[in-house]
């Protein structure tokens, strides 16, 4: 089943919001009108690519002499942390959850 995804440009009006829309093609034979999609926002604590930023700008501030304990203890922690066989393994919060019926392609 082939998949995309369209990336809508909210940014672009200031609203404070995104969307996606997902495009799935179906099974020949499939009545998309008998369907229907569940979707959950789960919230994420720590985004990979805020940590990743920290990381390369305590990097450069080391390769310019300086010391970021803050940061190196940051690094530690998330590159350290076994969550395995705790409560917290796979722990997710769900934000919201939404249901709607599939549409067919315009």
């Amino acid at each position: 089943m082939g998949r995309s995804t369209q990336l809508i440009k909210d940014y672009q009006t200031a609203s404070g919001t995104d969307r996606l829309k997902y495009i799935a093609k179906l099974p020949a034979g499939t009545d998309a009108s008998k369907l229907m999609v569940q979707v959950t926002m789960y919230s994420q604590s720590l985004m990979p690519a805020w940590l990743h930023q920290r990381f390369k700008l305590a990097a450069e501030a080391k390769a310019a002499g300086l010391k970021t304990p803050e940061t190196d203890r940051l690094f530690y922690i998330t590159s350290h942390l076994d969550l395995s066989g705790t409560a917290m393994e796979n722990w997710k919060l769900p934000l919201v959850s939404a249901t709607a019926t599939v549409k067919a392609a315009d």
